[in-house]
């Protein structure tokens, strides 16, 4: 009767595997009238969406044209500032061979033209680690009669 070892060794181990399970509560599930109080977590639901207003589309508009303030050599750009129809003033980045025109356009009536470009944020003399940013660039400054 070898067997009788090999059985007894197996029916302990089922009444060992049987004894430590253990049987998961059910959870009520809400009813039509109740919520959940479980909620999404923030980072998982998505970004509203954001709608633009003709009037804030005009707001973002680069000016186009104006009379020019000053030119000014910056570390990233030459700084364009000039004055826009409304006598609104502006300071935006134009190519750096703008500023070697400066008595050719200050105080003169200008059309901008623009560019979208790749901007670095950080100076190459200085130590920090640069990034990129699409900007609008203006490239080119053309007078107006």
């Amino acid at each position: 009767m070898k067997l009788k070892p090999f059985l007894l060794t197996s029916m302990i181990g089922v009444v060992l595997l049987l004894s430590g399970c253990k049987k998961k509560a059910k959870q009520p599930t809400p009813s039509k009238t109740q919520t959940s109080s479980r909620r999404t977590p923030a980072s998982t639901r998505p970004a509203p969406r954001k709608t633009i207003t003709p009037k804030q589309k005009q707001a973002k508009a680069l000016p186009s044209t104006g009379t020019i303030v000053r030119l000014e050599q910056g570390d990233l750009a030459c700084y364009v500032i000039f004055k826009d129809t409304t006598g609104k003033e502006h300071n935006i980045s134009g190519d750096f061979d703008l500023c070697s025109q400066k008595k050719k356009f200050t105080g003169k009536k200008v059309t901008l033209k623009y560019k979208k470009t790749r901007m670095r944020n950080c100076p190459e003399d200085m130590k920090c680690k640069p990034t990129y940013s699409l900007q609008d660039l203006v490239t080119d400054l053309v007078l107006k009669p």
